[in-house]
C-alpha cells in the first residue's frame, strides 16, 4: 500500500465494516433520527428489526476473533457499535424521554449477552464515564493496529494526517459530544504499563493523530483511563522514575447503610386494636397496595420493562427460518457473552 492514498476502508481495525453494514441498514436508523417529525415509532421499529442481525454479524466475527485470538478487538467493535446505535438515537429530534427508553431498550435487549461469566472475557460498563473510557480505549487500541497501515499511505504528509483526524472526528465526535456533560471541565488520563502517562481535557476529544503518535507505546500495552477534576501533576520519586498524581480522581465508590448506634435498644408496640378495626386495616392496606402497584406498572420503568419484553418478543418474530437455522447453528457462540476489556488482542 505504499504511496497511495488514504482510504479509512483499508485500515486493519475496521475489518468488520462491511460485515455489518451488510445485514444492517444504519443508513435507514440516521434518516428516521434527522427527521424533524417524531420518528419514535420507526425507530423502535428499525431497532427490533435489525438487532438480530446484530446478533448474527457478531457470531460472524467472533469466529475470526476467537481463531486470531483477538477477543478484546471483537468486544471493543461491538460495544462501540451499541454506543454508535445510542448515540444517532441521542442525536435526534425526540424527546428526552423517548430517547431514554430507547436506550434502555436497546441496553435490555443485550443484557443477556452482557457482563455474564464466560470462558469469553469482556464486560460493558455502565458507570458515568464507561462511554467515554470505551471510545478512547478503542481510538487507541486502532491507532496502534493501524499506525502503519497508515504512514506507509503517506505521500503527502500533512494530507493525509488531515485525513485521518477527519474519520477520527466523523467516527467519534458525536459520541464524545453527546456525553461531554460526563467529562466537562474534567481531565481525562490515559496511563499504559510502560508507565507513560498522558492527560487530556474533554475538548481534545476525539484524539487526534499527532496525540496517539506522541504515545511510545507497542501493540501489546494495556492501557486504562481515568477522570479526575483537577490536572494531573508529576511527581519525581526517590528512584528518579516519573509517577502521576491526579487530583480530585475520580472513584467509584461504595455505599452500605450505616448501622444505627442504637441497634440493641428494644421497642415494643401496644396493639390493643379491636378485631373489627385490625380487619379494616388489612382491607385497606391491600386496596392500596393493589392501587400502586397499578399505578407502577403503567408509569414506572416497570412499565418499560414490560414493554421491551413484548418487544425482545417480536424480534424473535423478525428472525427469518434461514436466519434462525444459522444462529442456532453457531449456538456455539451463545458461549461469547458481549462486554468490555481493556486487554489488547
Amino acid at each position: 500500500m505504499d504511496g497511495h492514498e488514504f482510504n479509512a476502508d483499508d485500515l486493519p481495525s475496521n475489518e468488520f465494516k462491511n460485515i455489518f453494514e451488510e445485514k444492517i441498514q444504519i443508513d435507514e436508523l440516521k434518516s428516521h433520527c434527522e427527521s424533524s417529525d417524531d420518528k419514535f415509532g420507526d425507530i423502535e421499529e428499525w431497532v427490533t428489526k435489525y438487532n438480530p442481525n446484530i446478533i448474527l454479524s457478531y457470531n460472524i466475527i467472533n469466529k475470526t476473533c476467537t481463531s486470531k485470538n483477538n477477543n478484546a478487538k471483537c468486544c471493543r467493535y461491538i460495544n462501540y457499535y451499541i454506543d454508535h446505535i445510542i448515540d444517532i438515537i441521542n442525536s435526534s429530534h425526540l424527546r428526552k424521554e423517548y430517547k431514554e427508553r430507547l436506550s434502555e431498550l436497546i441496553e435490555n435487549l443485550w443484557e443477556g449477552r452482557l457482563n455474564s461469566s464466560s470462558s469469553y472475557n469482556c464486560t460493558r460498563e455502565k458507570q458515568a464515564y464507561s462511554t467515554v473510557e470505551r471510545c478512547i480505549l478503542k481510538q487507541i487500541y486502532d491507532f496502534l493496529e493501524d499506525k502503519e497501515t497508515i504512514q506507509n499511505t503517506i505521500t503527502d504528509t500533512s494530507k493525509t494526517i488531515g485525513k485521518y483526524n477527519e474519520y477520527l472526528k466523523d467516527k467519534f465526535c458525536s459520541i464524545y459530544k453527546n456525553n461531554k456533560y460526563t467529562i466537562e471541565k474534567k481531565y481525562i488520563n490515559i496511563h499504559n504499563d510502560s508507565d507513560e502517562t498522558k492527560s487530556v481535557q474533554y475538548n481534545k476529544l476525539p484524539l487526534s493523530y499527532e496525540f496517539l503518535n506522541s504515545m511510545t507505546s507497542k501493540k501489546n500495552n494495556n492501557f486504562t483511563v481515568s477522570i479526575s477534576n483537577e490536572k494531573p501533576i508529576f511527581l519525581i520519586s526517590d528512584g528518579g522514575q516519573k509517577q502521576l498524581k491526579a487530583l480530585g480522581s475520580s472513584q467509584h465508590q461504595s455505599f452500605s447503610p450505616q448501622e444505627d448506634s442504637k441497634s440493641g435498644r428494644e421497642e415494643t408496640y401496644a396493639s390493643n386494636f379491636s378485631l373489627l378495626h385490625i380487619s379494616s386495616i388489612i382491607v385497606s392496606t391491600f386496596l392500596g397496595v393493589i392501587f400502586i402497584c397499578s399505578i407502577l406498572c403503567k408509569f414506572s420503568p416497570l412499565g418499560n420493562k414490560l414493554h421491551n419484553q413484548i418487544i425482545k418478543n417480536k424480534i424473535t418474530e423478525n428472525m427469518n427460518e434461514e436466519e434462525i437455522q444459522e444462529y442456532l447453528e453457531n449456538s456455539q457462540h451463545n458461549q461469547y457473552q458481549v462486554a468490555y476489556n481493556s486487554v489488547p488482542y
